[in-house]
């Protein structure tokens, strides 16, 4: 488990896995939204705060994914 999780990329949303990653107390900054509407949130302790607009790159759906890992696209 992790004390801090900084995204730099957008998300739609947050994948509970992610989530499940902090320590207890710990806290999760990431830009949650599409290409056009993101907001910072800030997630400690099972509860949420918008913290404002931001604007970032979108993240790339299979990045993570390990080389053996079957293919969508395939």
């Amino acid at each position: 488990p992790y004390d801090r999780i900084i995204l730099n990329a957008a998300v739609s949303e947050l994948p509970e896995p992610l989530r499940a990653q902090l320590k207890p107390g710990g806290v999760l900054l990431a830009a949650v939204g599409d290409a056009n509407d993101q907001r910072l949130v800030c997630y400690q302790n099972g509860a949420q705060e918008d913290r404002g607009a931001i604007r970032l790159p979108l993240m790339e759906v299979g990045l993570g994914e390990p080389p053996d890992a079957p293919n969508s696209e395939s």
